[in-house]
């Protein structure tokens, strides 16, 4: 009894020799990936419950030996802290500005300078800006609330933008950043278009709004969400105590620079900031640091030396470890500026 060709068996029937399939086409290479940090694996609950009540001298602080190495209380950062600093320290961060000219371009009483936040019939743009927002963040069961801290013209425009590139933060997360919302505002790239330097003041308050609204939402949806602030005010604080109260994690990315960092940063390009302002930014972070440490649950202070970010403190619930006392010294002293 022969098996025909098809495989069913039939008498007389001699199967013919089965011809050699062709070879399946290679599969395409997967698309590379973003390299995702430790910041975006999420702990199942009884995982996260099994290490904090069963591992052994879990004591924050202590020496832990393994095998021949010893490490440090750095051993003990949560992997969103150690993806945070993989990614920034001693990076090289960017000059700020695009090599465009800016000034005073337009006469003072322009109305093209008038802040859009004052200009009527925004209130539709503004809500379909912040639900496109929110919509990126992933809705978390342990959500975390990241706070990019810090006076004007440390750089916090550029290091958002690496955390998003390199996996510094999770890749689903509501953007509450009024720097990045900048772009996002069309009066701003039509004043650059200009070479008007102050751009930027015309949209921020706006932008400001919106990021507010962002992180608002975020608290209430219980998604990750990035939130750019200075925290050098009692009302800056409290959003804080807000993610507290809704059940967040939360991390402080807080950076800082000389104040002629700063300045020149500001300044790129031409671009007219009021420079009391950006002092009294600087002053007034220095002045509430202190309260930022109590009550963030993790935090990193990093110095803009100009070509690098440097690793500045450690904080953890409360405590702080300064790692390097000179440049920490320096940002305490702008506390008198």
């Amino acid at each position: 009894m022969g098996r025909s060709a098809d495989g069913k068996e039939g008498k007389g029937v001699v199967a013919a020799p089965a011809a050699a399939e062709p070879a399946a086409p290679a599969e395409p290479p997967a698309p590379a990936r973003r390299s995702q940090g430790d910041a975006l694996k999420h702990k199942p609950l009884t995982e996260s419950e099994f290490q904090t009540r069963f591992t052994p001298g879990a004591v924050p602080g202590t020496p832990v030996k393994l095998g021949a190495k010893e490490y440090d209380e750095d051993l003990w950062d949560s992997p969103a802290l150690r993806g945070i600093k993989r990614a920034l320290v001693s990076w090289e961060i960017p000059p700020a500005g695009s090599g465009r000219t800016l000034g005073r371009v337009l006469k003072d009483d322009d109305p093209r300078l008038v802040p859009t936040f004052q200009r009527p019939g925004r209130e539709g743009f503004r809500a379909a800006l912040t639900r496109l927002l929110v919509s990126a963040g992933q809705v978390q069961p342990k959500p975390t609330a990241f706070f990019l801290a810090g006076p004007l013209g440390v750089g916090k425009l550029a290091i958002a933008q690496r955390l998003y590139e390199v996996g510094g933060v999770p890749e689903a997360v509501v953007k509450a950043d009024a720097d990045y919302l900048h772009a996002l505002v069309p009066e701003q790239s039509e004043l650059l278009a200009l070479g008007e330097g102050r751009a930027s003041d015309v949209v921020h308050e706006e932008a400001s709004g919106i990021g507010h609204a962002a992180f608002a939402q975020a608290l209430a949806d219980k998604r990750d969400v990035l939130h750019n602030t200075m925290l050098g005010s009692s009302t800056q604080l409290q959003r804080l105590a807000a993610a507290k109260a809704a059940g967040f994690k939360r991390v402080v990315i807080a950076v800082v620079s000389s104040v002629e960092v700063a300045t020149e940063r500001a300044g790129a390009d031409g671009a007219v900031f009021p420079e009391a302002v950006l002092l009294g930014s600087h002053r007034d972070f220095a002045r509430g640091f202190d309260e930022v440490v109590k009550v963030a649950d993790e935090l990193v202070l990093l110095a803009n030396t100009g070509p690098t970010l440097e690793l500045v403190a450690v904080g953890r619930n409360g405590q702080l470890q300064v790692k390097n006392e000179k440049a920490y010294a320096a940002f305490r002293a702008q506390k008198g500026a």
